[in-house]
């Protein structure tokens, strides 16, 4: 009986001393796994700071670009706006000099009207610049505000 005993007390020790070493290794590979998410996180992390400045430095040039050809356009135009102005205003003189006295000093008073609008609306700042202002939050001076 003591032999029994014993046998059963052995086989008692020996599981529970298994089953302690295969917490141990449950622990231990936890701890590899967990290191080994850490290095994958750490390199994503790396490449999405990478892959983020590549895309900003990109936004960037293509802004350049765009404000380039953007002046660029406006320099093209603004000698058509001008010829097309001087084409109309010289149609309206001729229009003008046709009507009756009454109409002709209404159509006067109007063109001098929209020649101050005009006027007032070449002083504002170009809309590439106001655009800016208000996405950046400055006002068109470039001063915050």
């Amino acid at each position: 009986m003591a032999d029994v005993t014993k046998t059963f007390r052995d086989a008692g020790y020996m599981t529970i001393g298994l089953g302690v070493l295969a917490f141990q290794r449950a622990q231990v590979r936890r701890r590899e796994l967990t290191r080994q998410l850490d290095t994958q996180r750490h390199e994503l992390r790396r490449q999405l700071d990478h892959r983020r400045q590549d895309l900003e430095t990109q936004v960037t040039g293509l802004r350049a670009q765009l404000a380039d050809r953007t002046k660029d356009l406006e320099r093209r135009i603004e000698p058509l706006v001008g010829q097309l102005e001087n084409q109309l205003e010289s149609g309206l003189d001729r229009l003008e000099q046709r009507l009756p006295d009454p109409a002709r000093g209404a159509v006067h008073q109007a063109r001098h009207q929209a020649a101050e609008v005009r006027s007032q609306l070449s002083q504002l700042p170009p809309l590439s610049q106001l655009r800016g202002a208000l996405a950046g939050g400055s006002a068109p001076d470039g001063n915050s505000g």
